[in-house]
Order: structure tokens, then C-alpha cells, then sequence
């Protein structure tokens, strides 16, 4: 192939390439059949070469004198390169063949208009991308189009929050309800020799909640989970932040806290590392979780004790990824980072153990946890009007076991008498029945959503989700108000939300102010 940068020539060497593709057109029929022109542009490619050299040898000066410009020359040269892809490229000639898109970030118009625009620059031409578009969903104009795109991204997002997505099953909500207000026995338990007759350990972090690394390793990654919202910790997130705070730790050896062994004598009520002042807890915040409708109670120098907070924020557009997957981060910063790796548990007494920050105690401060997702979605166009909606495929729940401790595979495996004999048998480890959890049983997640118009449909592609430390505004790392601001100076929260945020976060060495106001308020109200 003659692939020759003209960007990188300097004025004379693309005069020679210009001016002897010029005096070769009579030669080369490039509009006749596709073989015919390879072959002759193969002829002058080597011409090429040879009258270039020829020309640099004897240092020939006439080529200064031609009278073009170097931007006409390149515009022409680049022509002619074009004209290489065989007769001329239409929309028609374009849509002629099945093809996938595949665009990253997010689901949208502009990033389909973006896809085909690059496969256009692909052949050469100089078609009009939106038109293009139009075409692929049969619309009449450019709204249109875009209000269809945005049609199928909507259906295939929510399609994919129904079917791919983890949620958490209506018989353990209660329970999860419980655990984010620092109870269950997975806040309460503590590891001990006192129980078994045999001296041996019970009750132990890693082994009773290893389904919590389970669903890290193959959900928290790389599949959506839900955002609880029915739940009075996080029906009301008006800011577009959440926190959990912790006063104990029960697990040694994860240099975390101060749980240490033997447990009996050195983890009965031990305080986790230390990273904020509690100022005052307001019951009212949250009577769901307070259980009582008023009442408050005020920290005063730090005698709170120990205790750690932990948060997340997201975007104000519902559609942007860290808000989509803020389930994900819930999941990661409650239960994962602090409770499986580190044994964080239990409430400030008189508030949720996690909730919404507005929800939450007043505070100084919060460490930080962002999400950093690469999604992929594949725009699919299909000749025969199908629109290439593939079909939906069947995932078994991650780290599913039976009360006898098979996974999904015994079930594949042994079918007779498998599913028929023992499917309904429920459950154990958080789980339902093989018949709600195993793809062989009927059960399982529905992957791979997708939906169409026209000619095109789009579907979910890949997903990869890291938890990382927070990246605040003016270098301010680790820090919940800090990564807000960030958010608030990049356009994806407002500043009044700021400002409301930092009514629960007050400061470092804010308090002794925060308790003032806060005691000062209550004084208006009762002389009210």
C-alpha cells in the first residue's frame, strides 16, 4: 500500500509527490475497476520512489517554482489516496454491511455520532456522520435521531439495572436495614474460644462473612449492585453523599483498630483507628434509625472516643457512572473495606451506622472512597431491520451454596434428579434456593441487556469498577468535603449542595462552633 504522511514532508519533497502523481493520471484510470487501479497505483508507487531519488540526486530546482500551495498540494494528494477505496462511499454503499460500534464511557448520541465519525474517516470519505445516524434509525432529522439514540440507551440502562445488576432479595432486606443501623450479627459477634467444647475458634470475621469477599471478587467489579433507596438510611440523599461512622473493632491482626488477641481479653470492646470528632448526634435526622422522635447528645473536647467516618459522593446526572454504580461504593466502603477487611462496626448510638450524610452525626470530617469506571457499550447495526439485538444471557448468582454447601456446578452437573429433587431446598449464606439463584434451575441474572430502533440497537459491553482513594479539590486527598468540591468545581454537583454537606462535615476543630449553633438553635425553638 502507498501510505505517504505529507504532514511530516517539508514543502519541496510533497511538491515532487504532487507534481509526479499529477503527470501520472493520464496513466492511471482511477476510476476504473478496483484491480485495474491497484495495480497501477502499485506502478506508481514505484515510480515514485525512483523519480524522487532521481529528482534528490540531481537536486532539481524547478520544483520550488510550482505555483501551489502546500496546503492545495496535500488537499489533492489526499484526494487521490481516497480515491484508492474503490468507486465513491455513500450512505448506502456504508450501511450496506453489518457492523458493531463499540463506544466508551457512556451511552449516548454523541458518543454513537463520535463512532461513526471514525468509521467514515476509516474509508476515506467525506459523509455527513449525523446523516449517517439518521439513516441508522430512520429518522427524518437530527432531533430525531438523537431523541431515538437516547431512547435505547434509556431502555438498555434501565433493562440492564433490572436484569444485571445485583439486588438485594426482599426476605434479607429487614436485615440489611438492621446491619446499616449497626446491628445483626455481623456488627455484634466477636471472635472467642468459650463457645466450642473443643477450645476451637467461633464466630470468626473471615469465615462466617467470606460471602462479603464472594460478592467483591465476582460483582463489586464488575457488575452493577443496587443503591438501596427504599430504605430510610438512603431515601433521602437530597446532597449526593453518604457516610458510615464506626465506634468498635472486632478483628486482630488486619493493622487496623485496636482489637488484638486474645480476643476474649483484648477484643471485647476495642475502638477503631481514629480519623474524626463526633460534635453532636440529632435523633431527629433520622427516626428510622434512632427508633426515638427527638432528643440529641453533644460530644463536647472529644469525649466521643475513637471513631472512624467513611464516605462517597456522586454526580447530580443520575446516567454518570459514579452515580449509576453508587451501590457499588456503598457496598465497598460499608461492608468490604471496613467490615470484612478491617472489623469496623456498630453506631454512634441515637443515629445510623451508615446512611446519608444528612442523615448522619455532625462530624469534623470523613475519609473517601471514588469510583473510577471503564464502561463499554456496543452499538450494533444489522442490514436485515433486526437491529441486532442479541440475546440476553444467564449469569448464576456469585458464590451461591446450598445448605450443603454445593455451588451452581453440582447442580449442572448432577441435573438427575439435580434441580427437580433438591431445588427448592433454601438456603444458607444470604442466598435463596437453587432455583432463584442457578441459571440450570431456572434461576440466575439475565446479562448482556440490549434495546433497538431501526437498524441499530445498543447493548451493554464491559464493565470494570476500582475503588480508590478520593482525589479532593487543591490536593486534598482521602477527604469527603474536599473530593465534593472537586465535583462542584468539574460542573457534577452544585454549590448549595456543598454548602449543606459541610453543615454535617463542620470542619477540623469546628465542633466547639457546630455545638454552639446547634444548642443555640434548639434555645430559639423552645422559646418558639
Amino acid at each position: 500500500n502507498l501510505i505517504i504522511n505529507t504532514k511530516s514532508m517539508n514543502l519541496t519533497t510533497a511538491a515532487i509527490v504532487i507534481l509526479f502523481l499529477n503527470q501520472s493520471t493520464n496513466a492511471v484510470n482511477f476510476r476504473g475497476q478496483a484491480k485495474r487501479r491497484t495495480q497501477k497505483f502499485e506502478e506508481v508507487e514505484t515510480k515514485l520512489m525512483n523519480y524522487r531519488r532521481s529528482l534528490i540526486r540531481e537536486k532539481h530546482s524547478s520544483i520550488t517554482s510550482n505555483p501551489k500551495s502546500e496546503s492545495e498540494m496535500i488537499d489533492t494528494f489526499s484526494k487521490l489516496l481516497s480515491s484508492r477505496s474503490g468507486t465513491e462511499v455513500t450512505i448506502q454503499s456504508l450501511l450496506d454491511e453489518d457492523f458493531d460500534l463499540e463506544v466508551e464511557d457512556e451511552c449516548s448520541y454523541d458518543t454513537l455520532l463520535y463512532a461513526v465519525q471514525c468509521r467514515i474517516n476509516d474509508t476515506g470519505s467525506n459523509l455527513n456522520a449525523e446523516a449517517v445516524v439518521r439513516d441508522m434509525v430512520g429518522a427524518s432529522n437530527n432531533a430525531e435521531a438523537r431523541e431515538a439514540v437516547s431512547d435505547i440507551c434509556d431502555e438498555m440502562t434501565e433493562e440492564a439495572y433490572e436484569n444485571e445488576f445485583m439486588h438485594y432479595k426482599a426476605e434479607y432486606r429487614q436485615d440489611l436495614k438492621e446491619y446499616f443501623d449497626g446491628g445483626t450479627y455481623m456488627n455484634e459477634d466477636r471472635e472467642t474460644l468459650l463457645e466450642s467444647s473443643d477450645g476451637s475458634a467461633t464466630k470468626v470475621l473471615k469465615d462466617d462473612l467470606n460471602f462479603i469477599n464472594d460478592i467483591y471478587e465476582d460483582v463489586a467489579q464488575e457488575r452493577g449492585m443496587e443503591f438501596p433507596d427504599d430504605m430510610t438510611n438512603f431515601e433521602n440523599c437530597e446532597i449526593g453523599a453518604a457516610m458510615c461512622c464506626w465506634i468498635q473493632d472486632r478483628q486482630a491482626n488486619d493493622n487496623n483498630g485496636g482489637c488484638d488477641t486474645p480476643y476474649d481479653e483484648n477484643c471485647v470492646d476495642e475502638d477503631p483507628a481514629d480519623n474524626t470528632d463526633i460534635c453532636y448526634v440529632d435523633m431527629e435526622r433520622d427516626i428510622g434509625s434512632s427508633r426515638v422522635p427527638g432528643g440529641f447528645a453533644v460530644f463536647e473536647g472529644g469525649s466521643e472516643g475513637d471513631t472512624h467516618c467513611h464516605g462517597f459522593a456522586w454526580d447530580e446526572v443520575e446516567e454518570d457512572a459514579i452515580a449509576k454504580y453508587k451501590g457499588n461504593n456503598l457496598f465497598y466502603v460499608s461492608m468490604y473495606d471496613h467490615l470484612y477487611t478491617r472489623g469496623y462496626v456498630r453506631a454512634v448510638p441515637g443515629s445510623p451506622m451508615c446512611g446519608c450524610v444528612e442523615q448522619m452525626p455532625v462530624v469534623s470530617r470523613s475519609d473517601c472512597t471514588q469510583l473510577d469506571v471503564q464502561e463499554t457499550f456496543v452499538f450494533k447495526y444489522r442490514t436485515d431491520g433486526s437491529g441486532g439485538g442479541g440475546s440476553a444471557s444467564c449469569q448464576d448468582t456469585p458464590g451461591f451454596y446450598d445448605t450443603y454447601g454445593d455451588g451452581c456446578d453440582w447442580y449442572n452437573d448432577d441435573s438427575d434428579p439435580g434441580c427437580q429433587i433438591w431445588g427448592d431446598i433454601c438456603c444458607a449464606g444470604g442466598f435463596g434456593s437453587p432455583n432463584e439463584e442457578c441459571c440450570y434451575c431456572g434461576g440466575g441474572t439475565t446479562v448482556n441487556a440490549n434495546a433497538e430502533v431501526g437498524n441499530l440497537s445498543v447493548e451493554t459491553g464491559s464493565l470494570n469498577i476500582q475503588f480508590n482513594s478520593c482525589q479532593g479539590a487543591n490536593g486534598n486527598n482521602n477527604d469527603l468535603a474536599a473530593y465534593f468540591e472537586r465535583l462542584v468545581d468539574e460542573g457534577k454537583q452544585s454549590a448549595n449542595n456543598l454548602e449543606a454537606l459541610e453543615e454535617t462535615l463542620v470542619g477540623v476543630d469546628n465542633c466547639d462552633d457546630a455545638i454552639d449553633d446547634f444548642l443555640e438553635g434548639r434555645r430559639r425553638r423552645r422559646r418558639a
